[in-house]
């Protein structure tokens, strides 16, 4: 994710390229972003198909669809998650770019609530702005 709001696309690509699960919320974040998450999405129903998805499953959902842009499939997959007990906000602070899509949702502000995060968790640093721009 670094590389990738570094400027860095080639290097974000290639390291999300050698993880070896989709299942990791940065690869599936990452790869969607870079314009790859129909594969990454069918990816994710293959693994729930098989039966076993995994624990954070709906927290990779979620990812990938942040990093498609699409709000509202992620904000759903993030209730989902919330429902089912992961523990999304170990994964990035919600004051990262990230959630910068979201972040003013009033959705995304109740999901904070639900898993007891005060709303200044979710306060972008002025230097966060200003360096981290997606390219």
């Amino acid at each position: 994710i670094l590389h990738l709001y570094s400027g860095h696309r080639d290097s974000a690509a290639s390291y999300s390229g050698r993880v070896t699960s989709v299942m990791t919320t940065a690869s599936a974040y990452v790869r969607s972003a870079l314009g790859d998450s129909a594969s990454v999405l069918a990816e994710l129903r293959r693994t729930q198909a098989s039966g076993s998805p995994g624990a954070q499953w709906n927290v990779s959902v979620a990812y990938a669809y942040l990093g498609a842009r699409d709000t509202l499939r992620a904000l759903t997959a993030l209730e989902r998650a919330t429902d089912e007990k992961e523990n999304w906000p170990e994964y990035q602070p919600v004051s990262g770019p990230v959630f910068d899509t979201i972040r003013e949702s009033a959705r995304f502000r109740a999901l904070m609530k639900r898993v007891g995060l005060p709303d200044q968790a979710a306060v972008v640093p002025a230097a966060r702005l200003a360096a981290w721009k997606l390219r």
